[in-house]
């Protein structure tokens, strides 16, 4: 994941513009910081030469501590701040992961591409999955372990299976998950954010409580067009646990003639 990379923070009061430097930031290298909903923590990244680690402070006058090692930042930041201030939520490599899988020196067979003699005018795109390595490479890589941290016990408990999670959000009253996972097949005409997903709704100590949506593979989609099916997916900030979502009245083609696009 890629992201500015900074050695010092400097943490500004708006009151009488006194300035001071966030913890001692000197032999580290650190990613852009992010503070905790109630303004008590800061968490910020730590690039290490054998991965990301998670650390927080306190305010000014607390080093950075460690508080989850190895993030998997493939697909995003790494983690997220549960609403309370009190919790996060990261994503970590699982592990067991073992070495990176190496490619055969003989392939067991060509790579096959088959059409379904549908005529669509669709994007093309480049740098994209070409081989059965290919995949194995991208499912070692995105492949995590969801973690939850509690600030005040310093305890880090892993919660469901590992899996390839693209998104996952709390809602806002802490006591649920949205959670999307990317499921196999995967595609080489189309990036990974149109693979075929699932979109479930968990208890926040990792239950599943409801597979909100199985979305297929989207190769299909019109140039400027959407996805078909529920997408958008977010929380209602003014509800405790109230989702929100768009869907395409019209086939997600933009030149299809329609009184309404989307509900």
């Amino acid at each position: 994941h890629a992201e500015t990379k900074v050695h010092r923070i400097d943490v500004v009061r708006f009151d009488d513009g006194h300035t001071e430097p966030l913890a001692q930031l000197v032999d580290d290298v650190y990613g852009l910081p992010r503070w905790s909903p109630d303004g008590r923590h800061v968490t910020l990244p730590r690039y290490r030469s054998r991965g990301v680690d998670l650390c927080l402070a306190d305010g000014p006058d607390s080093a950075p501590r460690v508080i989850v090692e190895n993030l998997n930042r493939t697909l995003g930041t790494g983690y997220v701040w549960f609403g309370d201030g009190r919790r996060i939520l990261a994503m970590v490599v699982p592990e067991e992961r073992g070495a990176a899988p190496e490619a055969e020196r003989t392939p067991r067979g060509p790579t096959t591409f088959t059409s379904a003699g549908q005529q669509a005018g669709v994007q093309t795109f480049q740098d994209l999955l070409q081989s059965p390595h290919d995949e194995a490479l991208f499912a070692y890589y995105t492949e995590c372990q969801l973690v939850v941290y509690d600030v005040a016990a310093g305890t880090a408990e892993p919660i469901g299976a590992p899996g390839i999670y693209s998104s996952v959000s709390p809602s806002p009253d802490g006591e649920y998950l949205l959670v999307q996972r990317i499921t196999r097949p995967f595609s080489y005409a189309v990036p990974y954010g149109r693979f075929a997903r699932d979109v479930e709704i968990w208890h926040a100590d990792g239950r599943v409580l409801k597979t909100f949506a199985e979305l297929p593979l989207a190769d299909d989609i019109p140039v400027q067009g959407v996805r078909v099916g529920p997408r958008g997916l977010s929380w209602r900030s003014t509800e405790p646990a109230t989702l929100g979502w768009l869907e395409a009245l019209d086939g997600g083609n933009p030149v299809r003639p329609v009184e309404h696009r989307d509900r």
